[in-house]
């Protein structure tokens, strides 16, 4: 309020002050939804599920893969460590050549096993990952998604935000930006519900003008009501 005790007033937006784009680490067919638009979620609920299938060949493949090479690799040590038993014994008997060569052997069938255990965890993280969960307590936002529907890595899923911390996104013109100061307190008015007015401060002003040169700023709303959702 000016000192002419005229309210200053401005358009705004609600908005969660604390919200995430939720997303798969790993593309696939999205095999269930189990929440939708509005549903309250809690810290690792499980929210989507892509098909496993595919992702359980895998681990089979690589179980398999690192079961070989395990085989192999006790193979080399018995062929190291009897060859190294001769020389030792009678290094007329085989030759140095023959015992580095098989030595060699032996320890590239251990990088070998470390290779594909390596294979076996990314395999088994990545069917982990084809269950979705909620990184916090929150309120689904949006959906993005349907069942049975291509995904990719990365593509957006869901909107969770954080409910009972919402903020008011506003415009401020330039010719008053100077008389706007963080922690100044605020009025946040709902016409359409009520007349519902709920207290709030500006918690950030932008130091850049955008669009008609007018410059971005939140107001936080202090005592919030479930009534207050984002858009």
């Amino acid at each position: 309020e000016r000192a002419s005790g005229i309210p200053r007033k401005f358009p705004g937006v609600v908005e969660a002050v604390d919200t995430s784009a939720l997303s798969f680490e790993v593309a696939g067919n999205v095999q269930e939804i189990s929440v939708d638009v509005g549903d309250t979620v809690k810290k690792g609920q499980v929210l989507a599920v892509l098909d496993k299938r595919d992702f359980r060949l895998q681990v089979e493949s690589a179980q398999a893969e690192l079961t070989r090479e395990r085989a192999g690799q006790t193979q080399r040590r018995k062929d190291f460590e009897r060859v190294q038993s001769i020389f030792k014994e009678d290094p007329g008997a085989t030759s140095q050549a023959a015992l580095d060569e098989t030595q060699a052997a032996f320890e590239s069938a251990q990088s070998t096993v470390s290779y594909a255990v390596s294979k076996l965890e990314l395999a088994r993280r990545d069917l982990d990952k084809t269950q979705l969960v909620a990184p916090f307590d929150g309120v689904v936002a949006e959906r993005h998604i349907d069942a049975f529907q291509e995904v990719s890595r990365g593509q957006k899923v869901f909107d969770l935000f954080v409910e009972g911390t919402m903020e008011v996104a506003i415009s401020v013109p330039e010719t008053i930006i100077d008389h706007v100061t963080l922690g100044l307190p605020s009025e946040v008015r709902f016409p359409t519900a009520a007349d519902l007015m709920l207290s709030g401060r500006v918690s950030e002003v932008s130091s850049s003008a955008g669009t008609a040169n007018a410059f971005p700023a939140k107001v936080a709303i202090l005592n919030g009501t479930k009534r207050v959702r984002p858009g």
